[in-house]
């Protein structure tokens, strides 16, 4: 059930998503920012990011940006419910979760993310 909510959540995102303006090559370092600051806000950690290239996708130019984290359940739900309150033309392509530690008391996120290029 939690899953399958979650699933409706994310493909929510992205329609919002396609409402919005594109954002610029130059403009992408003030998104990447606001990704770490909500992070931060959250309690986790961001292991990586891997910006990409843009590249069309579902008939939209769309840069692509793979983040890993690492943090408590609630900080990672908080971190999902918190894309949208960036206010950015972005939307989840892919995600895994996976416990960390013996108890799984911390969880990793690999998360995808396409942000509406120009």
């Amino acid at each position: 059930m939690a899953g399958r909510m979650l699933r409706e959540w994310i493909r929510g995102i992205s329609y919002q998503a396609l409402g919005e303006a594109p954002v610029p090559l130059e403009a992408l370092p003030l998104l990447y920012e606001a990704l770490f600051r909500l992070a931060e806000e959250k309690g986790l950690q961001v292991q990586s990011l891997d910006p990409g290239e843009a590249a069309p996708t579902g008939g939209v130019r769309a840069w692509r940006v793979r983040l890993l984290l690492e943090g408590p359940y609630a900080g990672v739900l908080g971190y999902l419910e918190g894309l949208p309150g960036l206010g950015k033309p972005l939307w989840v392509e892919a995600y895994t979760l996976e416990p960390v530690g013996e108890r799984g008391e911390r969880l990793a996120l690999d998360l995808v993310l396409r942000v509406l290029a120009p």
